[in-house]
């Protein structure tokens, strides 16, 4: 309901002081909007210092000297010189962001520098600071404990300012870092992070004054990762992307191999699962159009359409049986299983035609667990009979435990659910209300299940039955995670926009 007109919004800040909202506008200025009062927002009316391009007073008389700045003009802030002077500009006019530090509010814009307003009763008093003197501010944060202020800026680095002693300190090229291009910064007790313009995050230590720099990976060249498959046999991690094909990481020279339509190998960069046959170093690659074997050894790779017998060319999951046979699903059609003497896949048509997104094929199981639109579908592969639970619901991950019989199953949005198979006692996990749960693994080391949601990762130790949540403020590269990977020391999250983060041991 606040109506700005022609406006940018670009950041909001509440006025300690009087309750006020504080509104930034890319090209409009600021404005003040008090929630029930009539008329609101408004521009906000101010006084400022006139100062040279420098940041110091303009000579004349002390009047002139301590203010003169009264009303707004085009919803700015408009800085007329003292007598004598025909120099007017507007300051404050481009603001890309604000900060309240301790009954002060700080502004940063986009040509003008940086300005700070001690908070008293009647107009703003704005003061431009000398040090940042018609700077590009990108943002302006504090440290956890308010005891310094970083003032990030484009093509001119970081500038940190440390309240108790009044003093400014510089990070830019010539101090060490790679680039003078910054758009955020933040920091915890020991570290700054600072997310640049092309040169990744890069990482300041104040203590050693070490700098580290985290760029994407080129041998990836995608941040949304669908999938992480581990090769614990021969010490490899899998990843599928939504843009960029696969990849697989040999672990210990930390060397990457990209598949994708560049190199031929992939009919799309889309990949929606990755199942691989460590012992014959072989990788099944399901995307949006077909699916691919590639044999790593020989780096040859065969792929498979309607013509090898798929009936849909958008494979959304695959998986090895208790016998080592593999299936597919699709998103239209019943699912596959592939007959390795004819080389060639054949449709189940007594098999569940809803869209399946996820198998669960436990060891010494002779049924599959489906997470599909139309709830979780159990197949008897023996019998080919079909049983489905929670059909009114979409569910995206499913993982099921045949020693203790328990069912995991992951919704599109409606959270979590789990089944006693043996006594078919079903129940709707609270904690879950409303999420998206995208993958589920279990980590057999330590009796621990992960969750994949749209707001992080859960884990839940089974012998204490607690749920441990963990995001982007515990160290992921974007809290929606899309899959999970274990390895015999880490696990690894594919996240949508955040690239693969690895939590280890």
């Amino acid at each position: 309901g606040i109506k700005i007109p022609d406006a940018i919004i670009t950041s909001l800040v509440v006025n300690p002081v009087n309750g006020s909202i504080l509104v930034g506008t890319w090209d409009s200025g600021l404005y003040s909007y008090m929630p029930g009062r009539p008329g609101s927002p408004v521009p906000l009316k101010h006084e400022t210092c006139t100062v040279d391009q420098n940041g110091s007073p303009l000579p004349g008389d002390k009047k002139n000297k301590q203010k003169l700045l009264r009303g707004v003009q085009g919803g700015g802030f408009l800085e007329k010189s003292p007598p004598g002077r025909r120099r007017q500009e507007k300051a404050l006019l481009c603001i890309s962001s604000m900060l309240f530090d301790n009954q002060r509010l700080w502004v940063g814009t986009i040509d003008r520098g940086l300005w700070l307003s001690e908070l008293k009763k009647g107009p703003m008093v704005f003061k431009k600071i000398k040090k940042l003197s018609d700077y590009r501010v990108t943002s302006i944060k504090a440290s956890p404990r308010g005891d310094k202020i970083l003032v990030t800026t484009m093509g001119n680095g970081l500038f940190i300012y440390t309240g108790r002693t009044g003093k400014w300190k510089i990070l830019d090229k010539k101090r060490g870092i790679p680039t003078d291009d910054l758009n955020i910064s933040v920091c915890d007790e020991e570290n700054i992070f600072s997310g640049s313009e092309g040169e990744g995050v890069i990482r300041f230590n104040l203590i050693t004054g070490q700098v580290n720099q985290y760029k994407l990976l080129n041998e990836i060249a995608h941040n949304n990762v669908s999938v992480v498959t581990p090769e614990p046999q021969n010490n490899r991690l899998w990843i599928g992307t939504e843009g960029n094909g696969a990849a697989f990481l040999d672990l210990d020279p930390g060397k990457w191999t990209i598949l994708n339509t560049s190199n031929r190998i992939l009919n799309s960069d889309v990949v929606n699962c990755i199942t691989v046959d460590g012992s014959k170093g072989r990788a099944w690659i399901g995307t949006d159009d077909g699916m691919v074997k590639y044999d790593i050894g020989s780096r040859k790779h065969q792929r498979y359409g309607f013509e090898e017998g798929l009936d849909s060319v958008l494979v959304y999951a695959s998986g090895f049986d208790h016998i080592k046979r593999l299936w597919a699903a699709f998103y239209i059609g019943s699912p596959a299983l592939f007959n390795p003497q004819k080389n060639r896949w054949v449709t189940l048509e007594e098999a569940p035609s809803s869209i399946c997104y996820a198998f669960s094929i436990a060891r010494k199981s002779k049924s599959i667990w489906m997470a599909t639109t139309n709830g979780i579908v159990n197949y008897n592969i023996k019998t080919h009979k079909n049983k489905n639970y929670w059909p009114d619901i979409e569910f995206r991950s499913v993982l099921f435990d045949p020693g203790k019989g328990e069912l995991w199953a992951g919704s599109w949005g409606k959270g979590l659910f789990y089944m006693e198979v043996k006594k078919f006692q079903q129940q709707k996990i609270k904690k879950f209300e409303n999420l998206a749960v995208l993958d589920i693994k279990r980590d057999e080391r330590n009796n621990t299940i992960w969750f994949a949601t749209n707001i992080g990762v859960f884990c839940l130790d089974k012998e204490r039955q607690t749920f441990e949540h963990l995001d982007v403020t515990a160290g992921l590269g974007f809290n929606y995670v899309l899959s999970i990977g274990i390895t015999a020391d880490s696990i690894w999250f594919g996240t949508w926009g955040g690239g693969v983060s690895r939590l280890k041991y």
